[in-house]
Formats: C-alpha cells, sequence, structure tokens
C-alpha cells in the first residue's frame, strides 16, 4: 500500500509543480499584462494631456475668434456709420451745390444787370462830357475869335486920330430921329479896357 500512497504522492507532487509552473506564467503574463497596462496609462495619459493642451489652445482660438468678431462687428457699425455720414455730407453738398448754382444765376443775372446799368451810365456820361468838351471848344473858338477880332479894333483905333474919335455924331440923328448907341460907332467891352 506504500507504494500506491507513494504514486499517488509522486503524482500529486507533478499536478502541483504544473500547477505551480502554470500560475507562474499567469503571473508573468499578468505582470506584462500590468506594465502593458501601465505603459498604456501612460500614454492615455500624455494623451490626456495632449488633449488638455489642444482644448486650452482651441479655448483661446475660440477667444481669439470671439474678440476679432467684436472688432469685425465694431468695425462694421463704424463703417456703417461712416457711410451714413457720407450719405448725408454728400447730400448737403448736393443741396449746397443747388444753392451755390442758384446763387450764381442771381448773381450772374445781377452782374448783367449792374454792366448793363454801368454801360447806359458809360454812355450818359461820356455824351454829356462830350456834348460840355463840344460846347467848351465851341465857347473857346468864338472867345478867342472875339479876342481877335477885339484886339484888331483895337488897333485900328489906336491908330486913328483923336480928333475924329472926339468928332463923333450925337446919340440922337437930326435926320432920322434914331437913338445912336455908341457901342455901335466903337465897340468896347472889358477886355478892351482892361488895355488901357
Amino acid at each position: 500500500g506504500f507504494a500506491v500512497v507513494a504514486e499517488e504522492v509522486r503524482r500529486l507532487a507533478q499536478r502541483s509543480a504544473e500547477a505551480a509552473k502554470n500560475t507562474q506564467q499567469m503571473l508573468e503574463e499578468a505582470i506584462k499584462r500590468s506594465e502593458k497596462s501601465a505603459d498604456e496609462s501612460q500614454r492615455v495619459s500624455e494623451q490626456l494631456v495632449k488633449v488638455k493642451e489642444s482644448a486650452e489652445k482651441m479655448f483661446t482660438m475660440i477667444q481669439e475668434v470671439s474678440s476679432a468678431s467684436n472688432e469685425q462687428a465694431k468695425g462694421v457699425e463704424q463703417i456703417n456709420t461712416a457711410m451714413m455720414e457720407i450719405n448725408k455730407a454728400t447730400q448737403e453738398v448736393a443741396a449746397n451745390s443747388e444753392e451755390s448754382a442758384s446763387s450764381s444765376e442771381e448773381l450772374s443775372a445781377q452782374a448783367n444787370e449792374l454792366l448793363s446799368l454801368a454801360q447806359q451810365l458809360e454812355a450818359l456820361v461820356g455824351g454829356a462830357i462830350g456834348s460840355q468838351t463840344s460846347m467848351n471848344k465851341e465857347r473857346e473858338v468864338k472867345h478867342n475869335v472875339a479876342t481877335d477880332t477885339r484886339k484888331d479894333k483895337n488897333i485900328i483905333d489906336r491908330r486913328k486920330p483923336k480928333k475924329e474919335i472926339h468928332a463923333l455924331p450925337s446919340t440922337h440923328t437930326a435926320n432920322k430921329g434914331e437913338v445912336v448907341n455908341p457901342e455901335q460907332v466903337i465897340p468896347l467891352d472889358d477886355e478892351d479896357l482892361k488895355e488901357f
């Protein structure tokens, strides 16, 4: 019976050795899997860090895009305001242009009227000056002729004997009864008297 027991013990020992071997293999595989899981976990952790960094960058970019959008909105609003001001200024310029055109037409009409009046005044003044000049020239010629005539008469009268001057007829003629003016016989005026 001892041999049977020994055989059973030997079989159990073999089974135990095989089980231990299998257990060791399983442990080794578990360790390897654990190490692999740790590596995977490390990689996952690294990926998570990268994802976090990407998310932060994405958030920053979103903020920048939002800020840029706000600035663009403000720029568009400013452009709209500027366009409204330009439109208003254009309308004012158009209105001022119309007023300027109307004023220019009125000024042109007034200038034409003033020019016409100036021409008429110039014609009147020129005619009056011409007439006055002609009259002055005519008077001057007549005065010169009269002066020359009086001078010639004075020269002739000076050359006559004085007794002839005293022998002038009286103002009353015996024959006709007419009054004779002495100036008709010897015409003298202030110019002739100044020479004596």
